[in-house]
């Protein structure tokens, strides 16, 4: 009995045992299937690990280059012409008793340039020849007596307080035009400016100047002062002379600008020429500018 009851407790050991072994197995199945899962999951996040604010900066930088800034260009500055001066012409219109209509309107230039000076200069013409019916100039500051197409003074931007220019209306030849009637007036202002490339003049009209509205026209001979639109609306008379004494004048008029001077004084006396003026190519025309 002895030896069969051992065998039975020896294969109870045996069978215990294995039931152990078993369950043990089965343990580590489970815990098998459950590594590879845990293992992909820690390969994914190697192969692929997250991006620090740092790395997206670089990353950005790496797909989008900066753009080069265009360099800044001053633009180019077109040089003006400059200021230089002005002036103006003056138109006589006769009627002679016998109906006749005679215009001057050739010269009787006057204004201000950059480059003249109050006394002669390149700019003021000497007159030449005689006609029916002509405007001259005389410079009173100098008492050289002679006559000019044109005169110029120094220029400065600003309105003069005050210039004048003394000129005379004559009929030195042809019909008499002693007993006629007459009409002064000034064509429109012109601007005269310089050009930067080559120092030339050019010119350009100024209908609305300024100027006029300080413009005076000064009858020497009868000692009165008009407006500029006064005197454009006026009809004068030789009065019985060949020669008629007038000044425009910039700004207010002074006592200075009703006289006559003594140079002029013999003038109203000149007596008819028979002959015609003769021919020119330089009559009359305005300064060379």
């Amino acid at each position: 009995m002895k030896p069969a009851y051992l065998l039975s407790i020896a294969v109870a050991m045996v069978l215990l045992s294995g039931c152990q072994t078993g369950e043990n197995t089965a343990r580590n199945e489970q815990a098998t299937i459950q590594t590879p899962d845990q293992t992909d999951d820690t390969a994914v996040e190697e192969e692929t690990p997250s991006l620090t604010s740092s790395d997206k900066e670089t990353e950005d930088t790496t797909q989008t280059p900066a753009v080069a800034e265009t360099p800044h260009v001053e633009p180019t500055t077109v040089p003006q012409p400059r200021e230089a001066g002005w002036y103006m012409r003056t138109v006589v219109t006769a009627i002679a008793p016998s109906g006749a209509v005679y215009t001057h309107n050739t010269a009787g230039i006057f204004g201000e340039l950059d480059d003249s000076s109050d006394g002669i200069d390149s700019h003021d013409i000497e007159s030449i020849g005689r006609a029916t019916l002509q405007i001259r100039f005389v410079n009173d500051r100098l008492e050289e007596g002679k006559e000019y197409f044109s005169d110029y003074r120094s220029f400065s931007k600003e309105i003069p307080e005050h210039e004048s220019w003394l000129f005379l209306v004559k009929n030195e030849t042809g019909e008499n035009l002693s007993e006629a009637t007459f009409k002064l007036a000034v064509e429109s202002p012109v601007k005269v400016f310089r050009r930067p490339s080559d120092n030339a003049f050019v010119e350009r009209k100024d209908p609305s100047s300024e100027l006029l509205r300080h413009l005076y026209l000064i009858d020497v001979d009868n000692q009165k002062a008009y407006t500029y639109e006064e005197a454009a609306n006026t009809t004068f008379s030789m009065e019985k002379m060949r020669v008629r004494t007038f000044r425009w004048v910039v700004g207010e008029p002074t006592q200075d600008d009703y006289n006559k001077p003594a140079s002029v004084q013999s003038r109203a006396l000149i007596r008819p020429q028979i002959e015609e003026a003769p021919v020119n190519s330089k009559f009359g025309l305005p300064p060379s500018i």
